[in-house]
């Protein structure tokens, strides 16, 4: 006598797709609405895929910053702190003591008076001037002051 062979097992077939449903059937309200936002509701599975993908490359050149080279700007413009997190992130001390201009000098070796000196750091800082902007500014100055003194001779 042999086994008896069990009886083979017919899967359940998947129900028949409605003739009026749209491809992104199922997917939640926020999915459903950014697909109309942006017209992919109208257009084939495909499409919308390929469209997707080419959106999503493009926004990848933009994400793909490291996180240390990106600036997160504060959302109120009263907010003093973000704003010096941003002013510190683009190269502005956080005092005027970190304006540096020792070396910077007259044509004939002098140095600016100290009074000037401490009144364009204060200012460089007032402005959120990086430490670059301000040496440049101070430089262009010095050769301003210069000109105008000899000009007045």
């Amino acid at each position: 006598m042999s086994d008896p062979v069990a009886p083979a097992t017919v899967p359940e077939a998947a129900p028949a797709p409605v003739a009026d449903a749209p491809w992104y059937q199922g997917a939640d309200q926020e999915t459903v609405g950014y697909l109309q936002n942006r017209g992919l509701d109208r257009k084939t599975p495909k499409e919308a895929a390929l469209e997707a993908i080419k959106a999503h490359r493009e926004a990848e050149k933009f994400i793909g910053a490291p996180a240390d080279k990106l600036v997160r700007l504060p959302k109120d413009e009263a907010d003093t702190a973000g704003w010096e997190q941003v002013y510190g992130r683009l190269g502005v001390p956080a005092d005027a003591k970190g304006y540096d201009f020792s070396d910077l000098k007259f044509s004939d070796g002098s140095e600016p008076d100290s009074d000037f000196t401490d009144f364009f750091k204060n200012n460089a800082r007032k402005y959120h001037l990086t430490k670059q902007a301000a040496r440049d500014l101070m430089h262009d100055m010095l050769g301003y002051m210069e000109k105008s003194e000899g000009d007045e001779s």
